[in-house]
């Protein structure tokens, strides 16, 4: 029996996924309004019913498959390895991929979300996170000695605000490194030696 309960939440879980997973597809191609929870079982494999089952409205379905996406999302900042550019080097190469990796639609229709209250607040939750996270790794190496602790309020930014547009201008790749933007970011975040004046981010 015990066998039994572990194979039909293996399968409610597998069913789970096949809806999140149709629900992004959809979303990035047909936008919220468009994307039916019809049309999500259908590319699931199961029925309506069963899509309802697992979720009481489209919306609790898109806001899941929100923080799915942002969860994994959160996997792209690394722990302090004590090696603040190695580490850097990491946190922009995730990021790059990541993003590369969702369908381009999914950031475009981030306005038509936003409309949604709880999609909304799905979405703040995971930007929120996702700064914290990046902030605490940012910290760890202010504490060191390794970066500025007079800019906290543009770190961030300068950081990820680069890395956003080279996924979202369709950058080649061979027009932009990561390496070597982590360069000029750390020319202009680390401390200034003694005697010279800091330099500006």
């Amino acid at each position: 029996m015990g066998d039994n309960l572990k194979t039909e939440a293996r399968q409610l879980d597998q069913t789970r996924d096949r809806l999140l997973s149709a629900a992004v597809d959809l979303l990035c191609r047909k936008g919220y309004r468009g994307a039916t929870t019809r049309e999500i079982a259908q590319e699931a494999g199961v029925t309506e019913v069963t899509l309802y089952r697992h979720f009481r409205s489209k919306e609790e379905l898109f806001v899941a498959a929100v923080g799915e996406q942002g969860q994994i999302f959160l996997t792209v900042v690394p722990q302090p390895a004590g090696d603040l550019e190695a580490d850097l080097n990491r946190l922009a190469d995730g990021f790059v991929q990541h993003l590369s990796s969702l369908p381009a639609q999914l950031t475009r229709i981030i306005p038509e979300l936003s409309q949604q209250e709880d999609l909304l607040q799905a979405l703040n939750a995971v930007t929120q996170a996702f700064r914290e996270k990046v902030m605490a790794l940012f910290r760890y190496y202010q504490d060191a000695g390794e970066l500025r602790d007079d800019m906290d309020e543009v770190l961030f930014a300068a950081f990820t605000g680069p890395l956003h547009l080279r996924v979202l201008g369709g950058t080649a790749a061979t027009e932009f490194s990561c390496g070597r933007f982590v360069t000029l970011f750390l020319d202009g975040c680390r401390p200034a030696k003694r005697g010279e004046p800091p330099q500006a981010p």
